[in-house]
Order: C-alpha cells, then sequence, then structure tokens
C-alpha cells in the first residue's frame, strides 16, 4: 500500500521538551490524553498542546479517521479491520491495535471499504 503525500507540516510538537516538526504523512496515529494529544510516528512519540478535535477539523478526512474518543488514525497505515463481540479493531502496519467505538463501526467500515481496505 502506498503511502498518500499530504502537505500539511506539524508544529509545536515536542519530544522530551525539544520543539520539533512531524509531517503528517508520517503520523500513523494520534491519542487524546486530557488536554494535549500525543502523536505516534516513525516509532517516536511527540506531544502537541492541540486537542484531538482540533487535530480533527485541521485533518483531511480522506487521510486520517476518527475511530474512537481517544484515538485519529491515517488510513494509510491501516491494514486491516478486526471484527469482535463488542465492536471492532483496526491493525496497523506496526502490529498495534486500536479499539473502534461501537458507535463509529459502521462509519469507519464503509470508509474502509471506499478505500479498499478490508
Amino acid at each position: 500500500m502506498e503511502q498518500r503525500k499530504v502537505k500539511y507540516q506539524l508544529t509545536k510538537v515536542f519530544k522530551d521538551m525539544d520543539q520539533s516538526q512531524v509531517g503528517i504523512n508520517e503520523v500513523m496515529y494520534l491519542e487524546a490524553k486530557v488536554n494535549y494529544t500525543v502523536l505516534y510516528a516513525n516509532g517516536q512519540k511527540f506531544t502537541s498542546s492541540r486537542t484531538l478535535k482540533n487535530f480533527e477539523m485541521m485533518l483531511n478526512t480522506n487521510d486520517f479517521v476518527r475511530i474512537h474518543k481517544s484515538y485519529m488514525v491515517n488510513t494509510s497505515f491501516i491494514c486491516k479491520l478486526i471484527y469482535a463481540e463488542k465492536g471492532g479493531f483496526l491493525k496497523l502496519r506496526n502490529g498495534v491495535k486500536l479499539g473502534i467505538a461501537r458507535r463509529r463501526l459502521s462509519g469507519i467500515k464503509e470508509k474502509l471499504k471506499s478505500l479498499n481496505i478490508t
């Protein structure tokens, strides 16, 4: 699966108290942590003072999907959708499994189908 190029750059992202930039196409997923967001990219964790809701409004919905109140995932890194008794999981290229909120499952299923991800 080829990664799509996205022109956004994230600023004010921190790792170990040092400010840096991360290309949005490098971000695998974002995780909400109270009033900040942890970005997982290139095998590292970065922190941003923006909330997940801010990222959701900023990012292209074709490239990122909100799967849970705590997670937003870059569709380029999704391997497959795994169904469970009460909802489901997304498996990412690095083997991480993230839970999908039950109320979001049908919308995510349709979104992944349109992107040819099963």
